[in-house]
């Protein structure tokens, strides 16, 4: 049973050269859980998960990627390498005490994984990844790749809408391209997730969307990496298609790949005591 003193406390800190924000439950010094969101997400996705692990003897850490959450924006120039470069540092940086055992989502997973395949003098057991950024695009983000002219046309965001309607939709894009079934997550989430978006940061959302994309398709080479990965993948991942999944157990070396049934892309939300359970695989 979750204890109702379970919280989570911000503290600003300085990661890889990026001023950003932990969500952090303190815990003994030997074992951190680190969790790393995906793309236009923040830590605070990640509160039901880490309530769901409050009863492990752990420091439980999540951190707000550059350009998301309260983190500063990335420098200008190809987004993927940054986020890895960061990634590595995040572990460097909360690897240095004791084991660290972290755990990403999308193309926080494709990050964490990028990090990984590159020498690292730490002590990490393995790592959990959730429907990591794909390999190859779903149709739907294929073509504002290919037509970047198309964004405007994909949702209502480049519409005259007020603060509250572009809020508004935006949450309804995130809903239909992340969850399957969005009324199995709390609203405290979806509160969460719009409160880190100003109006800069939404007007340029389709823009980043395209320029990522593009950067996603690029070869992969993961054989360096050695490690026990634990691959969660949804059924109905609309972001990272499942057909996806089979380049990943290809590449890597130690994989054990569970999928969800009836679950979309952020089976950290739809799933909690599910993936809980998965990340409890791999705690020393």
């Amino acid at each position: 049973m979750l204890s109702s003193n379970f919280r989570l406390e911000p503290r600003p800190v300085r990661i890889g050269g990026y001023q950003t924000r932990l969500l952090e439950r303190s815990g003994p010094a030997d074992l951190t859980l680190l969790f790393i969101h995906g793309w236009a997400d923040s830590a605070d996705t990640y509160r039901p998960l880490m309530a769901a692990l409050a009863d492990v003897p752990a420091r439980l850490v999540a951190v707000d990627l550059p350009q998301f959450g309260a983190a500063e924006d990335l420098a200008p120039g190809p987004q993927l390498p940054q986020f890895v470069a960061f990634v590595r540092a995040a572990l460097a940086h909360f690897g240095a005490r004791g084991r660290l055992l972290p755990i990403a989502q999308s193309l926080g997973g494709r990050a964490l994984l990028m990090a990984l395949n590159q020498p690292l003098s730490l002590d990490i057991p393995g790592c959990v990844v959730i429907g990591p950024a794909p390999l190859d695009l779903p149709a739907w983000q294929k073509m504002l790749v290919r037509n970047g002219s198309l964004a405007p046309s994909a949702s209502r965001l480049g519409d005259e809408l007020s603060w509250e309607q572009q809020q508004a939709e935006f949450l309804k894009s995130f809903k239909r391209t992340c969850l399957a079934q969005p009324e199995l997550v709390a609203d405290s989430v979806y509160a969460d997730y719009l409160s880190h978006y100003t109006p800069a940061r939404i007007a340029r959302h389709m823009s980043s969307l395209i320029s990522i994309g593009n950067e996603l398709q690029q070869p992969l080479q993961l054989s360096a990496l050695q490690l026990p990965v634990e691959m969660i993948w949804g059924e109905l991942d609309r972001m990272a298609p499942l057909k996806g999944a089979d380049r990943y157990v290809e590449a890597l070396a130690q994989v054990n790949l569970t999928v969800f049934k009836g679950c979309g892309h952020h089976a950290h939300l739809e799933r909690v005591a599910e993936t809980a359970g998965i990340v409890r695989r791999l705690i020393p």
